[in-house]
């Protein structure tokens, strides 16, 4: 895998070829059940292959376990929309969200994206954050009907290795523990300004995570 950046240091394009994914298919018929039993959640790329989403989604549902998806290339989901459906929450940015829809969402303000959000909730779109880089993100529950901002923090730029997976493993963790959607991601965003913040992709140490879910138990994010 390639990854061209530019003088700012963004990618600006990237060459891939997909690795054989049948020994991890065999893997996932073999153990997913078992996996499952002791799961609180599971976390999926869909778009590693179209049977890979499809089996553990599958093995999912069977445990009553909730699945937060992420998008690649979306390959996957523009064949099989309705495997997206199926997960308890997307986690995307503006880009990759528009491009579900065929808007142009990148210049979206957080107001402007939770209007957009209103305007397509009729929809089976599973629960949703929007990240909006500088701008922060943006949350829809589905279960709730409820609609978030959760502005960026201020970070002095070391290195953003590590961030996006840092915002992933907060909100997931923040569910995990019965918090709301909205409050997950500002766990999220503050893991991931400690992660951009520090040198390589270093996670934040246990302590700072556990201080950080009692701070958020005792003190909600606000709700729009």
């Amino acid at each position: 895998w390639m990854v061209v950046l530019n003088e700012a240091g963004d990618a600006a394009g990237q060459i891939s070829m997909m690795p054989d994914t049948e020994p991890l298919l065999s893997l996932i018929d073999e153990a997913a059940d078992r996996l499952m039993e002791e799961a609180e959640s599971v976390i999926l790329e869909i778009d590693l292959g179209e049977e890979i989403a499809e089996r553990v989604i599958a093995a999912a549902e069977r445990h009553g376990v909730p699945v937060y998806a992420i998008v690649g290339n979306l390959s996957v989901i523009e064949r099989r929309p309705d495997l997206l459906f199926r997960t308890e929450c997307i986690i995307c940015n503006a880009v990759e969200f528009g491009k579900l829809f065929s808007a142009d969402l990148r210049k979206n303000s957080p107001e402007e994206m939770v209007s957009f959000l209103q305007g397509i909730r009729h929809t089976d779109l599973p629960s949703v954050i929007v990240t909006l880089g500088a701008r922060g993100s943006v949350t829809y529950d589905r279960r709730t009907g409820v609609y978030g901002i959760v502005p960026a923090e201020e970070v002095r730029v070391v290195d953003t290795s590590g961030a996006g997976d840092a915002f992933l493993s907060g909100v997931v963790m923040g569910r995990n523990h019965r918090i709301t959607l909205t409050e997950s991601a500002a766990i999220g965003t503050h893991l991931a300004a400690l992660a951009i913040g520090t040198k390589n992709s270093a996670v934040p140490k246990n302590d700072d995570v556990h201080h950080l879910l009692r701070c958020f138990i005792r003190e909600p994010a606000g709700i729009v």
